[in-house]
């Protein structure tokens, strides 16, 4: 006998963005100068070695408190040698930021780290100096962008072009900015707090909904500078709740906020609800939600069991960890559990996975070399079998020797399923459909 069934997975990808090991460290002053940049974006940038020019491309992402991450390589269009970001800061005029190789073996054995330290121009060029520990070795040299520029803008704390400040706050559902269709027009109840020297203190109840002037967008009115704000969203009605296994709507995924819209969609979410103090300048929050109808109660499953007579199947997923970093490593991607139950007769356990789809297109995460299986219950104690094609069962096959519930019908298994996401995923939500076989 051979069971088979299927099914769809929906999960979100994080917002960092990485770089290949390439440090960079610019001197700080000990107060930062104005104007201060945004270095977000994409360079050439030259790195001269004894009279010889190694051009690098490099991507940055920048922070609203100046933090930097980001990836890059050598030869520019090539990247032959890949690195990624550590740590990094723009400071006033200066920035700074280190990163480690990962070119095997030769940068790797032993890690290849570089520092450079540099200034922003006038007219948004750097240039500064580096230095690395190749081959274990010492070299130093200087670098300039070729193409690229840094972004100006206004000290916050010190601009006085305006003498107020407003909160943006935005809807997103499934990784996407709601709309009366993503969102079946639903109404999404909110509260917030507010202390202001033009206002008072006083708090209130708005809705996220597609009646706002932009749908699914509120915006405070201007507020003096050095207020305080908080918003949430309510979770004790109807519709939205912390977890799908509630039977809401909706589940609340958590906040995330910065200085630009930009900002807001790319930083890291949290469950805190945003909260500021003395504000000096606008800020934007996105509230992310998940639609519940998607899944089956536990927020990241739904679909149909085909081919099956009952004794296999999957009967609930643990999300451990559902907000990836794109790496390519294992590490800083997904993790599910699979709860299992497989007939007695049937001990031979393999997964098949269709290629992660991002929802509305732009983004592809092809299972080979990017998705693997392990189970606790199987006769190799936990060890890995790595997917090597999509749609495509893993071989060899899981075969389970222990029992987590003999009390219960069949033989009672876990399965842990781990994603690792590639360089250069775009962020969003992703979508693939799985398969399930048992042999004796």
């Amino acid at each position: 006998m051979k069971n088979a069934l299927t099914k769809t997975t929906t999960v979100i990808i994080g917002t960092a963005l990485l770089l290949a090991s390439f440090a960079i460290a610019l001197a700080t002053p000990a107060l930062a100068t104005s104007p201060t940049w945004d270095t977000s974006g994409e360079y050439v940038v030259s790195m001269q070695y004894l009279g010889t020019e190694y051009t690098h491309d490099i991507a940055l992402t920048q922070d609203e408190d100046g933090n930097l991450s980001g990836s890059g390589g050598s030869p520019a269009g090539g990247q032959t040698y890949k690195w990624v970001i550590n740590s990094g800061k723009v400071d006033g005029n200066t920035i700074n930021f280190t990163g480690n190789y990962t070119a095997t073996p030769d940068a790797v054995t032993p890690q290849t780290t570089v520092t450079v330290a540099g200034v922003i121009a006038n007219d948004g060029t750097m240039s500064g100096t580096w230095s690395d520990n190749y081959a274990g070795g010492e070299r130093t040299g200087t670098w300039s962008t070729k193409t690229g520029a840094a972004t100006s803008t206004p000290n916050q704390d010190t601009d006085t072009s305006s003498s107020t400040v407003s909160v943006t706050i935005v809807k997103y559902v499934n990784g996407e900015m709601a709309t009366a269709s993503s969102s079946n027009s639903a109404d999404f109840p909110m509260i917030a707090y507010w202390d202001a020297e033009n206002t008072g203190a006083a708090s209130g109840t708005y809705s996220l909904s597609e009646t706002n002037t932009t749908p699914y967008l509120a915006k405070t009115t201007p507020m003096s500078k050095g207020a305080d704000y908080a918003t949430e969203e309510q979770l004790g009605g109807s519709l939205v709740g912390e977890e799908c296994s509630q039977g809401k709507p909706y589940a609340l995924q958590g906040y995330s906020h910065g200085n630009t819209m930009a900002k807001a969609v790319a930083a890291t979410r949290s469950v805190n609800a945003p909260s500021f103090d003395n504000l000096k300048h606008d800020k934007y929050i996105v509230v992310w939600n998940e639609d519940c109808a998607m899944t089956d109660g536990d927020g990241q499953i739904s679909g149909e069991v085909v081919g099956t007579d009952g004794e296999l199947l999957v009967t609930s997923v643990d999300m451990i960890d559902t907000t990836a970093t794109a790496n390519g490593s294992f590490t800083d991607g997904w993790e599910y559990v699979f709860h299992v139950t497989t007939p007695m007769s049937e001990p031979n356990i393999a997964m098949k996975f269709n290629d992660w789809m991002r929802n509305g297109g732009g983004g592809t995460i092809p299972v080979g070399s990017n998705m693997r299986i392990s189970s606790l219950q199987a006769d190799n104690a936990g060890a890995t079998v790595l997917l090597t094609a999509a749609n495509t069962y893993s071989t060899p096959e899981l075969t389970m020797v222990t029992d987590i519930d003999p009390a219960t019908d069949g033989r009672q298994v876990k399965i842990t399923v781990e994603v690792a996401i590639p360089n250069g995923t775009p962020n969003g939500a992703y979508t693939t459909s799985y398969g399930v076989r048992s042999n004796p």
